[in-house]
């Protein structure tokens, strides 16, 4: 389970509806009461949002000519009694996800892409150098022809 919480716009199809069947896979397991322990843990649920979020998911679905027959009926509060405090806080970071998934799917590139004039230098940037073969994680320092590389790619974008 993962919420990706980037703009639903730069998700491909399958990571889009993936994110939305999600939610409703999570909600039913805290509706089991459980916990969510590894998902929190690694910041890749968000409770406190989960409703915005498929509403944003849905909105995006509709534009794109999905129907939409799986409302989510969930309050927090319902679940909020046997979740740990720390698993009702986590908030992921949503441009550590978007690099996560620029990296992974060539279909969110793509979409991503097509709004690029919505995107500030630096993200352009980031964009840039991750896109680079031997940069797959947002930790490793880029090498100077990798840098060079993304630079090139820049000055394409722009």
């Amino acid at each position: 389970m993962r919420m990706w919480m980037v703009n639903p716009k730069y998700m491909c199809s399958s990571h889009l509806l993936g994110e939305h069947n999600e939610i409703h896979m999570a909600v039913g397991y805290l509706r089991e009461g459980n916990h969510l322990g590894r998902y929190a843990s690694e910041k890749l649920i968000q409770v406190n949002t989960m409703l915005s979020r498929h509403n944003q998911l849905v909105e995006e679905m509709l534009s794109r000519g999905y129907k939409h027959n799986s409302p989510l009926i969930f309050d927090p509060t319902e679940i909020a009694g046997h979740l740990f405090e720390w698993e009702l806080s986590v908030v992921i970071d949503p441009k550590y996800s978007l690099n996560i998934l620029m990296g992974r799917c060539s279909g969110c590139r793509e979409r991503y892409l097509q709004n690029i004039g919505r995107m500030d230098l630096r993200e352009k940037w980031e964009y840039a150098i991750h896109k680079q073969p031997n940069i797959n994680n947002s930790s490793e320092k880029p090498k100077r022809y990798q840098v060079e590389n993304a630079m090139q790619l820049l000055d394409d974008i722009l």
